[in-house]
C-alpha cells in the first residue's frame, strides 16, 4: 500500500554510557569493551548521531522525549519519580502516542514507564498507549519483578504474574518481536512502538548465559552484570 504510513520504532537503552556501546569503542584489530551487534549493526546501516545531548537518569530522558520539553519544567532534572510518589508528569502535558493515535497510528510500549503511576490516568494506555506491558517503576529486579516490597510487572496495565522468573530483556524484546510480526499482517494500519528497555539499570542483573560472554569479568560482578 503506497499510502501508508511508515511505522515507527523507538528504543530507548536507560542508563548507558558512550563507551558502553560497541561502535563507540571497535577497532579492526579487536573487539568491543561492550559487544552490541544489534545496536552497532542498525547504526552501520542508518545515520550515527554524533553531537547529541540526552538527561543521565531515567524520568528525565522519558519525560523530555514524551512531552518534547525540558524535564526541568516538571521538577524531574537530575530527579526520578520514586516507588511511594503521589505525582507524575502532569496530565495537562500531551505525550507523544497520542500524537500518532490522532494520526491513525497503532500504539504499544513495552518496557520501563516511570512517568508516574500513582493514579490510573497516569499509565501507559491513559496516555496514548494501545497496548503496554513492563514494569512503571525503575528499579524492579529484573526476575522476580519486586521493588520494596511489591511486585511489578503489568500487561495492559493490569497485573501479570505469570512473568515472575523471567528475565525482563527477554520478556521486552518477545512482546516487541509478537507485536511487529502482528502488524505485519495487518496491512492497513501503521505502528509506533515505543521499547524502553530496563537495563542497564540497577540492579545489576542478567542471565548466565550473556555473563558467560564476559569471563574477563568474573571477579567484578557489578560491571560483568552490566556488560
Amino acid at each position: 500500500n503506497a499510502l501508508k504510513r511508515p511505522n515507527v520504532v523507538f528504543i530507548l537503552v536507560d542508563d548507558s554510557g558512550y563507551n558502553d556501546i560497541g561502535y563507540h569503542n571497535r577497532s579492526q584489530e579487536q573487539l568491543p569493551r561492550i559487544r552490541t551487534p544489534h545496536i552497532d549493526a542498525l547504526a552501520d546501516s542508518g545515520i550515527k548521531l554524533t553531537n547529541y545531548y540526552v538527561q543521565p537518569i531515567c524520568t528525565p530522558s522519558r519525560a523530555a522525549l514524551m512531552t518534547g520539553r525540558y524535564p526541568i519544567r516538571y521538577g524531574v532534572n537530575g530527579f526520578t519519580i520514586s516507588a511511594e510518589a503521589p505525582w507524575g508528569i502532569p496530565l495537562s502535558e500531551v505525550f507523544m502516542p497520542q500524537f500518532f493515535k490522532e494520526a491513525g497510528y497503532v500504539t504499544a510500549m513495552f518496557g520501563k514507564w516511570h512517568l508516574g503511576f500513582f493514579k490510573p490516568h497516569y499509565l501507559p494506555t491513559h496516555r496514548g498507549f494501545d497496548r503496554q506491558s513492563g514494569i512503571y517503576n525503575a528499579m524492579a529486579d529484573h526476575f522476580t519483578h519486586e521493588i520494596r516490597g511489591g511486585y511489578d510487572w503489568h500487561v495492559n496495565d493490569e497485573s501479570r504474574f505469570l512473568a515472575r522468573g523471567h528475565y525482563s530483556g527477554e520478556l521486552v524484546r518477545d512482546d516487541a518481536v509478537a507485536f511487529i510480526e502482528e502488524m505485519s499482517r495487518n496491512s492497513s494500519s501503521s505502528f509506533f512502538l515505543y521499547i524502553p528497555f530496563q537495563e542497564a539499570h540497577s540492579p545489576y542483573q542478567a542471565p548466565q548465559r550473556y555473563l558467560e560472554m564476559y569471563p574477563e569479568l568474573t571477579f567484578w560482578p557489578a560491571r560483568q552484570n552490566l556488560a
